[in-house]
């Protein structure tokens, strides 16, 4: 097994490989990074608990229209997505009726290329190389 050492020259850490033992050297300063992402959630926490405070006090009458609003940007969002997928189902039908259409109409020269370029090989399969498209 291959360890690292980290050894100091010029300035710049490096590391180099010893037999035996396990491990890898580490970088120094990625602990700024962990620092900085607890500092950022807590002032989220703290945020979100003040604002949480400010909305206790506010009336009924609020979150019955807040409620409403929800509700109807809610069925908005839904709509488009079912409205989206309806459009992509028809499209994709579309596209698959005029793949169909085109085939039918080049059936015959269609079998006729097929039965030039795809042959056996010597276990009987079919070699479709020279078939399919690049």
């Amino acid at each position: 097994m291959t360890h690292f050492r980290a050894k100091v020259g010029m300035g710049k850490p490096f590391a180099t490989p010893i037999l035996g033992g396990g491990g890898m050297a580490r970088r120094a300063g990625t602990g700024g990074l962990i620092g900085a992402v607890v500092v950022v959630v807590s002032g989220v926490a703290w945020s979100l608990n003040q604002g949480l405070q400010f909305l206790v006090g506010l009336p009924s009458e609020f979150w019955g229209t807040v409620a409403v609003i929800t509700v109807g940007v809610g069925l908005v969002v839904v709509g488009n997505r079912v409205l989206r997928a309806v459009q992509q189902n028809r499209a994709r039908r579309a596209a698959g009726q005029k793949a169909a259409a085109a085939i039918k109409q080049h059936l015959p020269s269609l079998v006729r290329r097929r039965e030039q370029l795809v042959r056996q090989d010597a276990y009987g399969k079919p070699r479709l190389e020279n078939w399919e498209k690049r």
